[in-house]
């Protein structure tokens, strides 16, 4: 990570394992490790600002098994521990000597822009189905915290109006065929680092 940085621009953190929300995920710690890494990098060249991404699912962390069984039930139940994860870089932030900002997108699908999100800020999103945004909205968000001071020190969550409604406005299999294609899903834990 050191050898890619110069030290003078912001650091925008995007990792993150694909993953089949069918099944149950192993313990990780790829956001936890994964970013210590990235923060100590950085120190190391003198680069100030980091921007991490998360999730809104990081703000609720399921501990309990839900009593149905559709995928919207069990998908944060089988995430838990990634989520669990995310929550634990959460926390660990202020502690890292930097500028920060955690943004913490909700259901993010590959449509065109919609020009639709809505920003809360510190555990203030709305609870529901999963809100939805498109890749295009979440980048043209993150890539205007980049010069910008407004949400130093906190946890952003992008959302929509627009809740995912499984078999309506997403058709989860399909979503999993081009995942799939992509190459295979982790549900271990994640040791690779970018």
């Amino acid at each position: 990570i050191e050898s890619a940085l110069k030290g003078d621009e912001v650091v925008i953190s995007l990792i993150g394992p694909r993953v089949d929300p069918r099944v149950e995920l192993a313990a990780m710690d790829l956001y936890t490790v994964g970013t210590a890494n990235i923060a100590a990098a950085m120190k190391k060249k003198g680069n100030k600002k980091l921007i991490v991404t998360s999730s809104i699912g990081a703000e609720h962390v399921v501990t309990e098994k839900p009593k149905g069984t559709e995928l919207r039930d069990m998908w944060l139940w089988n995430g838990r521990k990634l989520y669990a994860d995310m929550s634990a870089m959460e926390k660990m932030m202020p502690g890292l000597g930097l500028q920060y900002i955690i943004l913490r997108p909700g259901f993010m699908l590959d449509q065109p822009a919609a020009n639709n999100i809505k920003i809360a800020v510190d555990n203030t999103a709305p609870k529901g189905a999963g809100p939805i945004v498109t890749f295009v909205d979440f980048a043209n968000f993150t890539l205007t915290q980049v010069d910008s001071d407004q949400y130093n020190s906190k946890a952003v969550s992008i959302f929509s109006d627009v809740q995912s409604e499984w078999g309506k406005n997403l058709d989860f299999d399909a979503m999993l065929k081009m995942r799939q294609s992509q190459g295979p899903m982790e549900n271990g834990p994640a040791a690779a680092n970018k």
